[in-house]
């Protein structure tokens, strides 16, 4: 099976996106059963991710127009070729929307809604986003269906020893490649003054937002992010209405439990309090801290088998298998 990927993965970190398409091409040239093209005339399936050809480049409508009706020549030029009998499947990835993530559309929304009139198959990131784009009453390709994201387990997995008892802080860790208001920057920065926990923060911290005692580590690679993890006692999460954060699936692919907002696809991907504790966003008005760091405390070694008794199911390895399965359904 030849596959195109519509998408020009960086190696350097760029969000959730470019990690999925940087991790599939790893896997998929490794598996003997398909080969990446970098032509759609060769393509049995397109891979894209809907509204970007790569780190913050936009895909058109008129590139997909092209795609789904002049298989057989190299875009712009000829156009007096002949259709290509050769058409390969163009599979849509969604993320969430953006409408849904800060509130308004905008052209991101825009221009991915109108790229999905070309879309023969549209693979979900989670049912919550899903959900949301049939509450919106955006139309879709009948040819549907949902797959988790998941981590590479060749960079993030559990630490071989047995973890360490708690000590006096209890060590949280967040992470976020976007300075969105909706992250939650906040709440990590008010659960860090907090006396007995101690927050890492990976990644961009928005400029004038209160830091409390976070320390900020910075942008990292992901070996560095997964050497993180491991040495945390849980991924603290207060983001919102996100649909598939790919970092929950980092943090839980290296056993670390995370506390999250019951908001999005967090429950859903946490196993709805399998894999973590979930707090609402009225916790933070109402000072309940106590109780939440306490039950933290308490359940983190339970948490923590859970997850290891279930890795597989955060893992790429798993994702990547899922797509495979729905590209040969398509191409048959």
């Amino acid at each position: 099976m030849n596959i195109q990927l519509l998408y020009g993965a960086q190696q350097s970190p760029w969000g959730g996106v470019n990690s999925f398409f940087r991790n599939f091409q790893k896997y998929a040239a490794r598996d003997d059963r398909i080969a990446l093209v970098d032509s759609p005339c060769k393509a049995d399936i397109i891979l894209t991710a809907g509204n970007y050809v790569g780190p913050g480049k936009q895909l058109s409508w008129k590139h997909l127009w092209w795609l789904s009706k002049w298989r057989g020549v190299a875009w712009p030029s000829d156009y007096s070729s002949s259709l290509n009998p050769h058409r390969g499947k163009i599979v849509f990835r969604v993320d969430g929307l953006r409408k849904v993530y800060t509130g308004c559309w905008n052209s991101s929304d825009k221009r991915l809604i109108r790229n999905l009139e070309f879309a023969d198959n549209v693979v979900f990131q989670s049912k919550f986003s899903k959900e949301t784009f049939d509450n919106l009453g955006v139309q879709v390709p009948s040819s549907q269906l949902v797959i988790n994201n998941g981590a590479d387990e060749e960079v993030f997995f559990p630490e071989k020893s047995r973890k360490a008892p708690i000590g006096k802080d209890l060590v949280l860790i967040s992470n976020s490649w976007s300075t969105n208001s909706f992250k939650g920057f906040r709440d990590i920065a008010t659960i860090s003054d907090h006396e007995g926990t101690r927050v890492l923060h990976i990644g961009r911290w928005p400029e004038g937002v209160y830091r409390g005692n976070v320390t900020q580590l910075g942008v990292m690679d992901a070996s560095e992010i997964a050497s993180v993890l491991r040495q945390g006692d849980f991924f603290f999460f207060p983001s919102k209405n996100e649909a598939c954060p790919n970092v929950l699936f980092e943090a839980l692919a290296c056993a670390l439990p995370v506390i999250y907002l019951q908001s999005g696809g967090n429950p859903e991907i946490c196993g709805y309090g399998k894999f973590g504790i979930p707090f609402e966003e009225k916790a933070f008005g109402d000072g309940q801290f106590h109780q939440l760091l306490s039950q933290a405390r308490e359940m983190r070694d339970e948490i923590r088998g859970n997850i290891i008794e279930d890795l597989s199911r955060f893992t790429f390895r798993r994702c990547f298998k899922e797509y495979l399965t729905c590209f040969e359904s398509l191409s048959v």
